[in-house]
């Protein structure tokens, strides 16, 4: 299957008072130029996979499936509240949630199988202007890392912006 890269998307901002909604909406197409057949007794179990060319692996609990598949497409949703508490003060929330659109052929039984895997984002952030510095913690989950279930992990982020 040839399928050059293509992207697009939609977003929308929309400001009240001390409060700011975001919503988006972002589509990515891989450029794939062939489906890979490979065993998957050599890949890891129960994990989704994508290779340079967009060609996907994944395996079942006994490891011995052979697909052919490939990501048709990403769909990226995002959603993000921010809320100035006074001029010095911010905070805000922000949500990502990615799904890798995937089908596969399995060459033992020829049945199409969905492979379409999820990777979430959730972060927080809190900043706070002190004259000519920014004090910024933000703390994020991520949730499927790499499209792989169960690869999850929480990370904090501190922060200190000078101006001279």
């Amino acid at each position: 299957m040839l399928q050059k890269y293509e992207t697009g998307g939609a977003y929308a901002k929309y400001s009240v008072g001390a409060f700011s909604f975001g919503i988006g909406r972002h589509y990515v197409a891989p450029n794939t130029n062939s489906n890979v057949s490979a065993s998957a007794d050599a890949r890891t179990d129960a994990l989704i996979s994508t290779t340079a060319n967009g060609a996907v692996y994944t395996t079942d609990n006994g490891g011995s499936t052979t697909i052919d598949g490939s990501v048709e497409y990403f769909q990226n949703d995002a959603i993000s509240v921010a809320f100035a508490v006074n001029e010095n003060l911010s905070v805000s929330y922000d949500r990502l949630v990615s799904t890798a659109e995937a089908r596969a052929f399995t060459a033992a039984n020829r049945a199409v199988t969905d492979i379409s895997r999820d990777l979430e984002i959730s972060s927080i952030q809190a900043a706070y202007n002190i004259g000519g510095a920014v004090v910024a913690i933000g703390q994020k989950s991520v949730d499927g890392n790499n499209y792989a279930q169960g690869a999850n992990f929480t990370e904090t982020v501190f922060s200190l912006k000078m101006a001279f």
